[in-house]
């Protein structure tokens, strides 16, 4: 088995048009906290630096599979006291067809989630897997739509370019170009 599977990934690597990764720094623009309706605590998500990785993989077809994941670099403070960290993730479906020798329409669409990371003082750990955590997470479930464009030259990886728009379910308005979601409950 483990033969066939060193045999079939050159042959994969061979079929593949296009495998790229990426990591960006960002913000999230979100409306502001006092414009929230209903019986909650409102708390906006916007501001601070987020960061994040990403990566695709496209076939000979330009259709492939991309994922991302983005945070915030510090922790916020939720109802001004205590400390929390959105993290942001997606798997998404990618359709980018060639716009000419140097350039690329990138379609895709997909799922993926918020985890709201809320800090504690408190570690709290699971003896089964030995991992201890001091925080306390609630997940939010997104759908993820997109459109950009790239460009670039196959000479350098300096040389290229991209530009990226699109929006996500009620939870989060989506520009990937920054890497970050302005974000919206």
């Amino acid at each position: 088995m483990l033969f066939w599977l060193l045999v079939a990934l050159p042959a994969c690597a061979q079929e593949s048009q296009q495998f790229d990764v990426g990591f960006g720094v960002g913000t999230v623009v979100a409306p502001s906290s006092s414009s929230a309706l209903g019986n909650h605590s409102p708390q906006t998500i916007g501001g601070g630096a987020y960061l994040g990785f990403t990566g695709d993989y496209l076939s000979r077809r330009h259709i492939g599979v991309e994922g991302e994941v983005d945070w915030k670099a510090s922790q916020g403070l939720y109802g001004g006291y205590q400390p929390f960290r959105p993290i942001f993730y997606d798997f998404n479906a990618i359709y980018a067809p060639p716009l000419g020798k140097h350039a690329q329409l990138e379609l895709l669409g997909g799922i993926g989630g918020l985890s709201t990371r809320f800090y504690t003082q408190n570690y709290t750990c699971d003896y089964f897997t030995y991992i201890c955590t001091n925080y306390v997470s609630s997940n939010h479930f997104m759908g993820d739509v997109g459109a950009g464009w790239g460009c670039g030259s196959t000479s350098t990886a300096a040389s290229s370019c991209a530009l990226n728009f699109g929006s996500t379910s009620s939870i989060t308005m989506w520009n990937s170009a920054a890497g970050m979601p302005p974000a919206r409950e």
